[in-house]
């Protein structure tokens, strides 16, 4: 009997966090409006996981890796002077995305 089938990817346990904190999932990021990106450092971006998408009348639209990482979240609030909306999408989509914005 293979228990592997049965245990839930990371993307499953990833959306699972983001749902108990009231946040949206997703496996992609959008393009980000350059004026929220030039507020952003790629510096910024790299540490945090993090990129600015767009702004919504809740805030900015953040793509954040962890959804748990309260921290990180409060210092881009301050960073960027707007309540945020976060957005938790996997890691290496994140960082893949730096790499493709601040190249």
């Amino acid at each position: 009997m293979n228990t592997r089938s049965f245990l839930p990817d990371d993307n499953s346990i990833l959306q699972a966090m983001a749902a108990d904190c009231g946040m949206d999932f997703s496996t992609e990021v959008p393009a980000p409006d350059p004026k929220l990106i030039s507020l952003f450092p790629e510096e910024l971006a790299r540490l945090h996981h993090a990129i600015p998408v767009l702004r919504t009348p809740f805030g900015i639209s953040i793509h954040i890796s962890d959804p748990m990482d309260f921290e990180s979240l409060d210092l881009i609030r301050h960073r960027l002077g707007e309540d945020l909306s976060p957005v938790v999408t996997p890691k290496e989509i994140i960082d893949k995305a730096i790499d493709e914005i601040y190249k």
